[in-house]
């Protein structure tokens, strides 16, 4: 019965200390922006991951290139800001990041959700992000 608790207990501080180790390190998260449409030549955006710019500048269509960012962030919950002035749409969201994940922006020029509207379209994975 004792071996049974300090086996328990093991088990137990081997857990916290790993979702310490892997709450408090930091962990490089890729972030890629970039126009889904043929159709647009550039359009400026502003893209903030908490309190961080990665990006204030004209975004240009080239389908099999997107903006690529590395960005160095811990696990947990991190708000993301996209907005464009040009077509007058913001994106204001949270995100909960893990280890080895991706972030992926995508701008539309007619989005099915909104019904012919502009939008941004914000994914995150842990799987590998392929241009196809």
């Amino acid at each position: 019965m004792k071996k049974k608790k300090i086996g328990f207990l093991i088990l137990l501080i081997f857990i916290v200390v790993s979702i310490l180790y892997f709450g408090i390190k930091n962990k490089d998260v890729t972030v890629y922006l970039g126009i889904a449409n043929s159709s647009n030549d550039s359009i400026e955006v502003y893209l903030s991951l908490d309190t961080l710019v990665l990006f204030n500048d004209y975004l240009h269509n080239n389908p099999f290139q997107y903006e690529i960012f590395e960005v160095s962030l811990t696990s947990g919950m991190h708000s993301l800001f996209v907005s464009s002035t040009d077509k007058q749409v913001s994106v204001k969201t949270k995100l909960l990041v893990l280890i080895n994940q991706h972030i992926v922006i995508e701008y539309y020029k007619d989005c099915e959700q909104l019904e012919d509207e502009p939008c941004f379209v914000i994914r995150n994975r842990l799987t590998p992000f392929y241009l196809e």
